[in-house]
């Protein structure tokens, strides 16, 4: 885009261009447009204009458009972001990444980072040579020169799976959006999570509590978040745009606050307050409340604890406010109490001496008097077990073989045992797994059963509506499967249903799901897929069940297929979307069966 015209994506009405104060269409499906559902936006370094839509990508340059699908090897065709770097163009869609120079798609998968999908929002640092990626398992960190990615999700501390949007502000700190917040963290931190120097990613969560009017910044399309001249970052969100001042926050976070004790109990009462702490013997429980002193951000601050000479580092408190032990060991006892904004340096300790006093038999005389005894003992002991040893040693040797021999039959019982035990609960767990496999998975065809497919159903529907994706409903019969029973055998009925299932699962994608309906019906769910797309996949899987070589099932045994479609964008409910494919199917077997028809 440049400083004279601004573009416009739509989700219906394809891209709009203003210009000297005027609006204008540019291009939409009328003039060649594959999809008016545009979700991202890049004007090229020769003026022409990139446009990533729900069904592919294209290009419109001197006025004309062209359109790039997976058939011309894009991964996905849901494409949500575009960015230009490192002499490539950069296209996250919702089954990968991939790069576009010199005419070829180059795929760059991400399925493997705990089986990612969507790659959200790109940001490029071309001078350190990387590449941030976010997606809907957390962020990637893409090294531009080695092609080296590396994921930091859950495991490495991030509170969530799904982020949209990423901005690296001018202290250091990456913000990313989300629909459950802004996350900031230290770029230094999460490069160091990527290098495997350290394991977890601290970072900080702002919400509604914080002053936005919602925590949805979901930012499905792009651009949702920008950094103005200023350094203030501007979010989108589902009540409105937020704004934040990171220079802010960084002064705050150079504010370290003061703690103090606030209250001490042991056993549950109060004691006075005092640098220096005596503990009874009997006390148990030893309770000490604390506080930082900020009035910026009191909810936000960090707290760390450590009691010398009973923790070995410091301990995390951050989200609370005391710290508790119980039946401390007599001794002396150095407490530090530390506290920080977030991304600021730690406060000067609070420092609190606590002194647990022993009871009478702890004392050092007590101890002294008590090896004296215990070395009196064994000496008498000693003397007096020579001797009778001396008097019952042949008795003892016979003990001991005696014992020996029954403790080796125990072993061996005992080893026996556990085998079985082992058996069995081998044979437990093949069971429970057996079941698990029954409730949800048709026994004859090994597809997914009718219990399943609903479920599967609701989730996608749902998600469809959610985002306004199409969302296609197969139902498949067999055709004259009554008349193959009755004349071959219920047997060569299995048979032909499994076949079909196999059928089936070669034409399905990776995202579809096909399962069992009953009988001889079987659907099939297509997500991302509008009618006419369905159309043509079961077109295909007709040709091919009628194609099918069943001679090794019955002699002479051919099978046909009647296919009903429905697409969720026709209907308001799931319900609706079964009977509409019912209704499809219906007509599919009424019009002379072995043919595909759609819901109208």
């Amino acid at each position: 885009m440049d400083q004279q015209r601004l573009l416009i994506g739509t989700y219906t009405a394809g891209v709009f261009v203003y210009e000297h104060g005027k609006t204008q269409l540019l291009a939409d499906r009328n003039s060649g447009l594959i999809s008016n559902e545009v979700r991202a936006l890049l004007q090229d370094t020769d003026g022409s204009i990139w446009i990533g839509t729900a069904q592919g990508l294209a290009h419109w340059h001197d006025g004309k458009i062209d359109n790039l699908t997976t058939h011309d090897g894009l991964p996905g065709n849901f494409v949500v972001e575009l960015l230009r770097c490192d002499d490539k163009m950069w296209i996250g869609t919702g089954t990968g990444i991939a790069t576009y120079q010199n005419g070829k798609f180059s795929e760059m998968p991400i399925h493997q980072f705990d089986q990612a999908e969507y790659a959200f929002g790109f940001y490029p640092q071309p001078d350190k040579r990387l590449l941030w990626v976010a997606t809907d398992r957390g962020l990637l960190r893409h090294r531009l020169d080695t092609d080296e990615t590396t994921l930091i999700g859950r495991r490495n501390g991030l509170p969530f799976d799904k982020f949209f949007q990423l901005q690296i502000d001018g202290f250091g700190n990456i913000w990313m959006t989300s629909n459950r917040g802004i996350l900031r963290f230290s770029e230094a931190d999460a490069n160091a999570v990527a290098d495997g120097r350290i394991m977890t990613l601290a970072s900080v969560l702002y919400g509604e509590s914080d002053g936005m009017l919602s925590a949805q910044a979901n930012g499905g399309s792009n651009p949702t978040m920008v950094e103005s001249r200023d350094g203030t970052i501007w979010i989108a969100t589902a009540m409105g745009v937020t704004s934040v001042r990171p220079q802010r926050l960084q002064l705050f976070a150079e504010h370290m606050p003061q703690v103090v004790v606030e209250r001490i109990t042991l056993d549950s009462e109060a004691v006075p307050l005092t640098d220096k702490l005596l503990v009874d013997a009997a006390v148990q429980r030893l309770e000490i409340q604390y506080a930082g002193l900020s009035f910026i951000m009191p909810t936000r601050l960090r707290y760390r604890t450590m009691l010398e000479g009973f923790d070995q580092e410091w301990r995390d408190k951050t989200g609370q406010n005391q710290v508790e032990y119980t039946n401390l060991a007599p001794g002396t006892y150095e407490l530090y109490i530390q506290a920080a904004n977030p991304g600021g340096g730690w406060s000067p300790s609070a420092k609190l001496t606590i002194v647990k006093q022993p009871f009478w038999w702890q004392t050092l005389p007590a101890k002294y008097m008590a090896l004296a005894s215990a070395i009196l003992l064994i000496v008498g002991f000693t003397y007096w077990r020579t001797a009778n040893l001396r008097r019952s040693e042949q008795y003892l040797l016979l003990q001991v073989a005696s014992k020996t021999a029954e403790l080796q039959r125990q072993a061996e019982s005992l080893a026996s045992a556990n085998q079985e035990k082992s058996v069995l609960l081998d044979k437990l767990q093949q069971q429970t797994l057996a079941l698990e496999v029954q409730a949800k998975q048709d026994s004859l065809t090994g597809l997914a059963n009718r219990r399943a497919f609903d479920e599967h159903l609701l989730q996608e529907f749902t998600r469809a509506k959610r985002l306004e994706q199409p969302l296609t409903l197969a139902f498949i019969d067999i055709d004259h499967f009554k008349w193959i029973n009755d004349k071959y055998s219920h047997s060569v009925g299995d048979k032909a249903l499994i076949r079909l299932a196999k059928q089936l699962q070669l034409h399905c994608r990776a995202i579809d799901i096909a399962a069992r309906w009953g009988g001889e019906e079987f659907s099939l769910l297509l997500p991302s897929t509008t009618t006419q797309q369905a159309v043509q996949i079961c077109e295909r899987l007709r040709i091919a069940v009628e194609s099918m070589d069943c001679s090794d099932i019955a002699t002479g045994l051919r099978l046909t297929v009647s296919i009903g479609l429905a697409c969720s964008d026709d209907v308001a409910e799931s319900w609706q979307q079964l009977n509409a494919a019912d209704d499809a199917l219906y007509r599919a077997k009424n019009n002379g069966r072995n043919r595909v028809e759609s819901f109208v």
